[in-house]
């Protein structure tokens, strides 16, 4: 039986999101587990149009490689764990702006979507655009209506916030492009010369500092 298009696409999220919705009264929660579910979907049903030099099936790891993808963990870890807010928050700054001046301004390209006549390309690019900023506007809401922690944002978080940046290069990202040959990024293709792939690296450690010094201006204005 062949699966309809809408569900390979992940249009029956939204049903579920609804659904989720009523159930939790959530938005946190609910809008987190559903933009991993679209990743997961994605993967599940299109891992069979990438050659990553591995067996096909294991082409679905690819959503757990991304530097985006482990934002939908620092989401998971604050919402059991409070006190993880400022990682969280720097996590997710540093994504979303890296993602949108890469692609606006070092023309950064997406490499895992493929021109495949199954793929809605619309509702792909909007799920991609939610993920690339839902997340920290969500987390901006959070802090401002239940305050999970005070006196946060310190030198600290900002250097827990770092280390998972380099966990996931040394981690995740190094194995991956080892054993695949996928640069992941386009930016960091050994053909990008090597100032642009020098200022994308600097622009991720100043996200990172930025977003945790306009996260300690948030507490204590809030």
């Amino acid at each position: 039986m062949l699966t309809p298009l809408y569900i390979k696409n992940g249009l029956h999220i939204y049903a579920l999101f609804g659904a989720m919705m009523l159930y939790t009264n959530n938005l946190f929660l609910t809008t987190i587990f559903s933009l991993k579910a679209f990743s997961a979907n994605y993967w599940y049903h299109f891992y069979d149009l990438y050659d990553y030099n591995i067996p096909v099936k294991y082409n679905q790891i690819k959503q757990i490689v991304r530097f985006t993808d482990t934002g939908h963990i620092a989401s998971f870890l604050y919402y059991f764990y409070p006190k993880f807010f400022p990682i969280a928050f720097n996590v997710h700054f540093a994504i979303t702006f890296s993602y949108w001046i890469t692609v606006k301004c070092f023309d950064m390209k997406d490499t895992d979507i493929d021109n495949d006549d199954r793929i809605i390309m619309s509702i792909q690019n909007a799920t991609i655009t939610l993920v690339h900023g839902v997340p920290l506007l969500l987390l901006v809401f959070e802090y401002i209506l239940y305050k999970p922690c005070q006196d946060c944002f310190s030198q600290n978080d900002l250097y827990y916030s770092y280390a998972w940046l380099y966990g996931w290069f040394c981690l995740i990202y190094l194995p991956w492009r080892y054993i695949t040959g996928d640069t992941v990024y386009s930016i960091l293709s050994r053909d990008t010369p090597l100032k642009i792939v020098a200022s994308a690296v600097t622009l991720m450690h100043v996200l990172f500092f930025t977003g945790n010094c306009i996260g300690y201006y948030m507490c204590k204005l809030l």
